[in-house]
């Protein structure tokens, strides 16, 4: 099972790029599942692609999608992150237990990738994780906060982290 996640966007942003991601995905495993969850609004943008829809293997489920810094990837925000662990949590626990998977972080913010391992980790089953950074990289070098809390779960902490 693959379950990918787009927990930063909302609407039409970034659907294009989205959907060759999960066409990918499900034409190079043919025999996996490949649940996309995501916000309605971009599920319904992704709904409106053939080439998407006519794969047998993707089923589109709809998430909330944390409004709290929308587009900000690079702040780190504890509320957020709850909801983005509970969101991976829940998931997981609608896969079945013996079935391996595999999360895939389509976009993403920091947080949320520490709260997909966390859920991984958690949830007591073979689970990988994988994370498509694309424009978050730069968060990387950017600035950072002072408050020591908040620093170790911003993007260059999750890319020194041993996860």
């Amino acid at each position: 099972m693959i379950l990918a996640f787009e927990m930063t966007w909302t609407g039409s942003i970034h659907a294009p790029g989205n959907s060759a991601t999960i066409q990918i995905l499900a034409r190079a495993f043919p025999g996996q599942q490949v649940r996309l969850h995501a916000d309605r609004s971009h599920l319904d943008v992704l709904s409106r692609d053939p080439a998407l829809t006519e794969l047998r293997n993707v089923e589109l489920v709809p998430v909330p999608v944390s409004p709290l810094y929308r587009g900000r990837t690079q702040i780190v925000s504890p509320r957020r992150m709850a909801q983005e662990f509970r969101t991976v949590r829940a998931a997981l626990n609608r896969t079945p237990r013996d079935e391996p998977c595999l999360v895939f972080m389509v976009s993403t913010t920091a947080t949320a990738s520490f709260a997909a391992a966390w859920a991984a980790r958690l949830s007591g089953r073979r689970c990988g994780l994988q994370v498509g950074f694309h424009g978050n990289l730069n968060d990387a070098t950017g600035w950072r906060s002072r408050n020591p809390l908040l620093r170790a779960f911003d993007t260059r902490s999750l890319l020194t982290a041993r996860l």
